[in-house]
């Protein structure tokens, strides 16, 4: 279900008209409410902190555009160490950007850009990847096809975030019990108590879905999913100005129970269990 009502941009690649279309011209901004194209790197969870999965499962850093012209981005594309807990944020895709993409990208054959390079022998990185529900291209080391097209965004990333708006709907979370330490916490904001969102301490990690992606915890409520995101800005802005004084990893309390707990704003087109389609 798409929760937000933008006006588009676009419709199609090659120009922003509504009217007949050349010959060969291919369409991304089709006018349909779906996701037709992201560009991200894969995250590996088992690389993050346990529970933390929520905040990279659909990408990080991540960039998705819908078939009415409208884009998502998250904090991953800025040099930033908070950049998992910036959230994600939505805009117009410009016209230039548009036009850009029509010259390189086919949405049915992305793999012509899967040009990659030799293994340099990097460990834990995962593949920048350029996708659609037709086709799609990964590489851990790209070469200048796929290079290319990652440009298109990483060149404007900063740009594009600065624009778009902050999301404002719901939002997910997953916690696990926190290690008993020295940093900040925060008060759960929530009427139900934070013990039942908590992952279960008595299964191995490695074989728990505590590492897992889309078993996240989804609040719809308007009032609730404000209050979790505010206490998350105000996490990021503690944090920005104290950095000594945290962990990766907001601890908060109901007064019995203390758990890390991670978000991330809940996305258009994301399945029932958080996740982007392709």
């Amino acid at each position: 279900m798409r929760m937000l009502a933008i006006v588009p941009c676009c419709c199609l690649l090659t120009g922003c008209t509504t009217g007949s279309r050349a010959p060969g011209q291919r369409i991304i901004c089709d006018g349909s409410q779906s996701l037709r194209l992201r560009v991200y790197q894969y995250s590996s969870p088992t690389s993050n902190l346990r529970g933390s999965t929520v905040r990279i499962e659909d990408g990080y850093p991540s960039f998705g555009l819908d078939g009415e012209g409208t884009y998502y981005i998250n904090g991953g594309w800025l040099n930033s160490t908070l950049g998992m807990d910036l959230g994600w944020r939505y805009g117009s895709l410009p016209q230039d950007v548009v036009d850009e993409l029509a010259a390189q990208l086919d949405l049915s054959n992305l793999g012509n850009l899967q040009d990659c390079l030799p293994d340099t022998g990097l460990f834990d990185v995962g593949p920048w990847v350029v996708s659609s529900a037709q086709s799609s291209a990964s590489c851990v080391s790209p070469g200048r096809k796929l290079s290319n097209a990652l440009t298109i965004i990483q060149s404007r990333a900063a740009v594009l975030w600065s624009n778009a708006q902050r999301m404002s709907s719901a939002i997910r979370f997953s916690a696990v019990v926190a290690a008993d330490d020295s940093s900040t916490v925060y008060t759960w904001p929530i009427a139900a108590p934070l013990a039942a969102f908590v992952f279960p301490e008595d299964v191995p990690l490695n074989a728990y879905k505590g590492y897992s992606v889309g078993v996240s915890n989804l609040v719809s409520d308007g009032a609730d999913a404000s209050r979790l995101r505010a206490l998350r800005e105000q996490y990021v802005a503690d944090r920005t100005a104290t950095p000594a004084s945290f962990t990766d990893g907001q601890r908060m309390s109901d007064g019995t129970t203390t758990a890390f707990v991670y978000m991330r704003d809940s996305l258009p087109y994301e399945d029932e269990h958080g996740l982007w389609p392709f």
